[in-house]
């Protein structure tokens, strides 16, 4: 690896630091941030081996290649890179004077102690002079791009992290996604736990209590009717006796679906109110449509067989309606009277 002693930086002479330079060149000049130089040499039939000196070079350059102008100007270009190490450059000079386009390089600059990576572009264009000889000018621009690269090689690191983070995150919502819809399940069981009787189907007391003090504050506030019908299950000792005790809760089972079915879907609502009684909201109904109701209902538990343990039986019931009164301030009122109808 070629090594660069580091000197003094001296301020260079105007007349070396500001060479007389065309419009386009000096524009060029002007916005150009980084390193610049520019090399001259007689244009000759064998480009190769065109030896080009140095005539301007600005201080970022001077900085990075670690000499004084006085040590850089006039000079081969091969004092600031030598061809052993910078062939790639050699390569596009050559490009540049054959072609007299411009050409673009990276390189790799070795200093002491760090290699900067390089990126240079190079401008050609001939030069007459008062001799019979050519000769060829190419204004070069150096950008140091090492911080660049650092800055991306940290920036894709960086990148690379995040994006495993993210990935973290994303499998952290996932797993937090399939907790939450589990719990979601767990809190519906719980509330379908809660809210209906499990040999039934149907509501329990304290969710029926519930819906119905709700239906009667909705009737009492539009002034429409409300009914209310109750059936307790008959003959559970003969049940028992010639089907066993488990026989029991199938029976409940198939006299709530026979309710059900009698009910209007989305409107009426039954649910256990007691061991074996059932109860059903029966909204915008008066007297007489309950009554009607509750004959529908009797005759469809009449006609309907119950499988148990050991065979069918139909069921017996007895029944009891009510309808809320003008002066009745609850849903508990209307519901003690339909039961009190089950004993008549």
């Amino acid at each position: 690896m070629h090594d660069f002693q580091a000197n003094q930086l001296k301020q260079p002479p105007a007349a070396l630091s500001q060479p007389l330079l065309f419009g386009q060149e000096k524009a060029i000049l002007d916005i150009l941030s980084d390193g610049v130089f520019i090399i001259e040499a007689p244009l000759i039939q064998n480009t190769a081996a065109a030896e080009f000196t140095v005539q301007y070079v600005n201080e970022t350059l001077r900085d990075l290649v670690k000499k004084d102008a006085v040590d850089i100007l006039d000079q081969s270009i091969g004092k600031l890179f030598p061809q052993f190490y910078y062939a790639a450059l050699y390569d596009a000079i050559s490009q540049a004077q054959i072609l007299l386009t411009r050409q673009d390089v990276e390189i790799t600059y070795k200093a002491r102690n760090s290699e900067q990576q390089l990126r240079i572009a190079l401008m050609p264009r001939r030069l007459s002079s008062k001799s019979t000889d050519q000769k060829i000018q190419i204004v070069g621009c150096i950008n140091n791009v090492t911080p660049l690269a650092k800055r991306a090689s940290y920036l894709e690191n960086r990148a690379v992290k995040l994006i495993d983070h993210a990935n973290g995150l994303e499998t952290s919502r996932r797993d937090l996604e399939s907790k939450v819809k589990s719990l979601h399940r767990s809190i519906k069981k719980l509330e379908r736990t809660a809210r209906y009787d499990k040999i039934s189907g149907l509501s329990k007391r304290v969710y029926f209590l519930e819906q119905g003090a709700a239906e009667f504050q909705r009737s009492k506030r539009y002034g429409h009717t409300l009914s209310l019908a109750v059936i307790s299950l008959q003959g559970l000792e003969k049940i028992a006796q010639a089907h066993g005790v488990p026989s029991l809760d199938k029976a409940i089972t198939g006299l709530a679906q026979i309710c059900e079915t009698a009910c209007r879907s989305g409107i009426d609502m039954a649910g256990r109110i007691n061991e074996n009684e059932i109860a059903m909201i029966l909204p915008e109904t008066n007297l007489t449509g309950a009554l009607q109701f509750m004959d529908r209902l009797t005759a469809l538990v009449g006609e309907t067989p119950i499988q148990l343990n050991n065979g069918f039986v139909r069921l017996g019931i007895r029944s009891g309606i009510d309808t809320m009164q003008v002066d009745d301030h609850s849903f508990m009122q209307s519901l003690i009277r339909a039961q009190k109808g089950l004993a008549e």
